[in-house]
């Protein structure tokens, strides 16, 4: 997943000891999220690859609104799994034509790529109601799983 867009919030969650599939994991999520009715919203598979143009590719599932893209990646780990997010700018291609402008194309791109209020609200908004809907997916999936919580330092030896 590379791009010039920066990562605007990355969060991540490990399932100790779960055995799950991602696919299950994003129909869950795909449900929960078109639950809330959001206005503009998609929700879409993507791949990508692992590594070079020759590796693996992974399955992640993107929701797009206004210019913002989540991508959720969950993924079995030994016998464990992991859910990790990523929310990023949509890449504007007016945005890179100007940056190879020298001097003159970077001052215009600076000047117009300046948010509003809005825009950070709405960035904002997006952020929050799609991670309170990722978490609160993880929770159920704990609970549905019959996950209790285990002490890290359960193996210590106690004096």
């Amino acid at each position: 997943m590379k791009s010039i867009s920066p990562i605007l919030a990355h969060s991540s969650f490990f399932f100790d000891d779960l055995q799950l599939s991602a696919r299950e994991f994003y129909a869950k999520l795909e449900q929960a999220v078109q639950s809330f009715e959001y206005p503009n919203l998609s929700l879409y598979r993507v791949l990508f690859t692992e590594g070079g143009a020759f590796s693996a590719q992974r399955e992640y599932l993107c929701i797009q609104s206004k210019g913002y893209l989540f991508y959720i990646c969950a993924a079995p780990y030994g016998r464990s799994f992991f859910v990790s997010w990523w929310l990023k700018e949509q890449t504007n291609i007016l945005f890179i034509i100007l940056l190879t402008i020298p001097f003159l194309g970077r001052l215009i791109a600076q000047r117009t790529s300046q948010k509003t209020f809005y825009q950070f609200d709405t960035e904002l908004l997006f952020r929050e109601s799609i991670e309170r809907i990722i978490k609160a997916t993880i929770e159920e999936l704990k609970h549905s799983k019959g996950l209790r919580k285990k002490s890290l330092d359960a193996n210590k030896n106690h004096d």
